[in-house]
């Protein structure tokens, strides 16, 4: 299998019909949805879609040679994916490029946490895999960081 997945427990499916959709928009007492006033420029809808079309392209032609060095790098999946609380704290799936071992969510309790509050984060993991550390390296120059391993 090509695809690993965090245990989600508290994973819920929308119940959502046509009907529903169709009685709130009728529903007076439901607030109309307001759009970002650059939503209606259409230059900037121009701009949008041709860098998308770049950004997928670019994927496109590196999605193999980035398989290639993950499968090469150890077993288990190429993707990973994960929950993520998204606009208005509704829930999401987010997919990406594995870049730590298997089981690195398992053993995320030997590892030293540097960061406070929530949120996890080791400058020096040794749960990233070797491809890992290239996918995760800093991709403009603004970005950089020198403390990396």
């Amino acid at each position: 299998m090509f695809i690993s997945r965090a245990p989600n427990p508290n994973q819920r499916t929308p119940s959502v019909s046509p009907l529903s959709l169709a009685a709130s928009s009728v529903d007076s007492s439901v607030d109309p949805v307001v759009l970002h006033p650059s939503c209606e420029n259409g230059l900037k809808r121009l701009i949008d879609i041709a860098g998308a079309l770049v950004g997928l392209g670019t994927t496109a032609l590196l999605l193999p040679w980035i398989v290639f060095a993950i499968r090469k790098d150890g077993k288990g999946p190429i993707f990973y994916s994960q929950m993520r609380c998204g606009l208005n704290g509704k829930p999401f799936r987010m997919w990406k490029f594995r870049s730590m071992i298997p089981e690195a969510d398992r053993l995320q309790h030997l590892v030293a946490n540097q960061a406070k509050g929530n949120i996890f984060k080791n400058n020096c993991d040794p749960r990233i895999t070797k491809i890992g550390r290239f996918l995760r390296r800093p991709a403009s120059m603004n970005s950089l960081s020198f403390g990396m391993c």
